[in-house]
């Protein structure tokens, strides 16, 4: 019986002292990895909304190359979603290297109605564009919440 529990427990010891070294390993990854601060090009208005293109750089200070497997998020104008943008393919970001993402979406008129009737009901007028979602790179998510700037 000795044996058995003795057996377990260093079981459950290299379990745990596994699951200690991947999570530090993957915290400090995930820290070397960030989203700088996103830029929107306006190309054109159409009968549906407003097309744009949508400018991410991503920034990776670690050693090695970092696949973004899935990307998305809202374009918000303070809490208002105006657009959905979503990476439609899977992009590597070099070892210690940036690289621009470049995403197009419309503003849709529809949802741009709804969210400028809110803001009108709010009367909060001055607030800031923000792109938040999350990255997935590898299994591990990354949130974020950036204000950008606009450019014609």
């Amino acid at each position: 019986m000795a044996r058995k529990t003795d057996s377990f427990l260093r079981l459950a010891g290299i379990i745990a002292l596994g699951y200690f070294l991947l999570t530090k390993a993957g915290n400090a990854i995930a820290n070397r990895i960030s989203i700088g601060r996103p830029r929107l090009r306006i190309h054109r208005i159409t009968g549906m909304g407003v097309e744009i293109t949508f400018i991410l750089p991503i920034v990776n200070a670690t050693p090695v190359s970092a696949p973004i497997d899935a990307l998305s998020g809202n374009i918000l104008y303070g809490s208002n979603i105006l657009s959905n943008v979503v990476l439609n393919r899977s992009v590597t970001i070099a070892a210690n290297n940036s690289t621009d993402l470049n995403l197009n979406a419309t503003l849709d008129f529809s949802q741009l109605t709804g969210s400028i009737a809110s803001i009108i009901q709010s009367q909060d007028w001055l607030q800031s564009l923000r792109f938040k979602g999350q990255a997935m790179s590898n299994g591990v998510v990354f949130p974020f919440d950036r204000t950008f700037q606009v450019g014609l």
